[in-house]
């Protein structure tokens, strides 16, 4: 009799392994953080990626994205999807924000991604996890004077990050 193995489950969403936003940070202006996240076992649809903004936050423009990890030793490569095309695009924001990716849903197939947010003032208060999961967290971070850039090597000084903002994909047939 052969062996019957059911479908592995869809996950419910793509991000770091830490969703808890128990604080909050101002962001530096036209900086890019890149955050990695766990491996996605299945193909999946990614439909959006949400971002959060405190009270006092969400004064200026922002663009949220995926990129791939086929960079140096599993270093962010190459822009797969994000939302706003120019730095005008996202206007003023607070709280949760999911905006719609340019090209709407993304197939991803099984492996590693990097989630964006990009920010082009130092007022914004982002969500972030408490500071004990921020460090465990794989983040990067760089200097971009418009929204998120095609190659993430183009990014000015890339490099590990210290800060990690509260950043999730939202996968079809997963929770919003």
């Amino acid at each position: 009799m052969p062996l019957f193995y059911p479908p592995a489950p869809t996950p419910q969403a793509l991000y770091d392994g830490e969703l808890a936003t128990t604080g909050s940070a101002v962001g530096a202006a036209n900086t890019v953080y890149l955050v990695a996240t766990r491996e996605l076992l299945v193909q999946a649809v990614l439909t959006n990626v949400r971002c959060g903004f405190a009270t006092v936050g969400g004064t200026g423009h922002y663009d949220v994205g995926i990129y791939d990890a086929t960079g140096t030793n599993g270093a962010p490569n190459n822009l797969l999807a994000h939302a706003a095309a120019t730095a005008t695009t996202l206007a003023t924001a607070t709280g949760n924000q999911t905006p719609a990716l340019i090209g709407g849903n993304l197939a991803l197939i099984p492996g590693r991604y990097w989630l964006a947010l990009w920010i082009d003032n130092a007022t914004d208060t982002i969500f972030r996890p408490g500071a004990s999961a921020a460090g465990r967290a794989v983040t990067m971070l760089g200097t971009n004077a418009g929204p998120l850039p095609a190659l993430a090597s183009s990014i000015t000084s890339l490099a590990d990050g210290s800060f990690k903002p509260w950043i999730v994909g939202l996968l079809s047939g997963g929770w919003s």
